[in-house]
């Protein structure tokens, strides 16, 4: 009973000569969950020198949360279950590969209005990166998606947090997209269910968001 692995793809590297690098390419189709990397270097041990720490098996892990969009209508969560983001169809031509990454919540510098929201899985509001690697098919380099599509975000709150029942029929809950060049968190607006206790929003242009309260 647990987790189970399953098995993507392996490849091969031929030997290598002395401060030689090279890049190594693994093709997979977009994921959600963990990905995990193992390299093993002389692993038929046919080079058996003294124990330099050169055989070894190196792992290193991510997770990852991708899935195509852009042709057909999708909605996808954020793997904590805090965010849920609806891409309309039709914004390309062809289907692309997106993703929603959490990360902590980085602090913007003189914002003393703002302050974070406990979420639905009580951990406080967090920031959630929505993007593409098709970034040529956007409109334009800030991340605006084209055609004129927008996309639906909502995040969920927690609702058993007696400071947000208190403040949900304020008005106050918002989404607001980060500026990192300006380390600045910009309002985007938002509208609040007191019934489902979440915020949600219809934003044109792909970045890192979060819900926040002034």
């Amino acid at each position: 009973v647990g987790n189970v692995d399953t098995f993507l793809t392996e490849k091969e590297i031929p030997p290598l000569t002395p401060l030689e690098n090279i890049w190594v390419y693994i093709p997979f189709e977009p994921l959600q969950g963990t990905l995990r990397f193992r390299a093993r270097i002389n692993p038929d041990n046919t080079f058996a020198e003294l124990p330099l720490h050169s055989n070894a098996l190196l792992s290193a892990q991510f997770i990852l949360n991708m899935f195509y969009a852009g042709v057909d209508a999708v909605s996808v969560s954020s793997l904590d279950g805090n965010l849920l983001c609806e891409i309309p169809a039709g914004i390309f031509t062809d289907e692309a590969v997106f993703y929603i990454n959490s990360s902590p919540f980085p602090e913007p510098y003189n914002q003393p209005d703002i302050h974070k929201l406990s979420l639905a899985n009580n951990a406080f509001s967090r920031a959630y990166q929505i993007g593409t690697f098709n970034k040529n098919a956007l409109a334009d380099t800030l991340g605006t998606l084209p055609n004129d599509k927008q996309m639906r975000l909502t995040i969920n709150y927690n609702p058993e947090d007696p400071d947000i029942i208190n403040w949900e029929s304020e008005g106050s809950f918002a989404f607001y997209r980060w500026e990192d060049e300006y380390r600045k968190w910009l309002h985007r607006g938002g509208f609040t269910s007191t019934v489902n206790n979440h915020v949600y929003q219809d934003v044109n242009r792909l970045g890192t968001y979060t819900i926040l309260r002034n």
